[in-house]
């Protein structure tokens, strides 16, 4: 995700990007007709980066302020994705096709990889 931070009078001050990473599990499980389906394991998010960039001078206070919010976002973005994303992917998971979850969880079964993006 890119940003910019804009401040009235001062104009766009900084920008930046914050990129994290989801992995949630999916396996397959076959019911007692042999009909495979996706049973949702565990999501979580892998360490993320945090870039900001001041664009106008260097300036020790806003340097100070957006090291804060580095530190800040790094530190609040794992639990966003457990409270947040996590609980998305698996309301996308279960609403999908059920064509399409067959395949995957067939696929699944059958030990290949799937790879999904978003």
């Amino acid at each position: 995700m890119n940003f910019t931070i804009n401040l009235p009078l001062a104009g766009n001050l900084a920008e930046g990007t914050v990129i994290q990473n989801v992995t949630a599990e999916i396996q397959p499980e076959k019911d007692a007709q042999g009909n495979a389906h996706l049973v949702v394991g565990n999501c979580a998010s892998s360490p993320g980066t945090v870039n900001i960039t001041v664009l106008h001078g260097n300036f020790p206070s806003i340097n100070n302020i957006v090291n804060n919010v580095k530190s800040f976002a790094t530190t609040v973005l794992p639990g966003l994705v457990q409270t947040q994303v996590c609980p998305a992917i698996n309301k996308i998971l279960s609403n999908l096709d059920v064509t399409v979850a067959n395949n995957i969880a067939n696929q699944l079964a059958k030990g290949l990889d799937v790879v999904v993006s978003f």
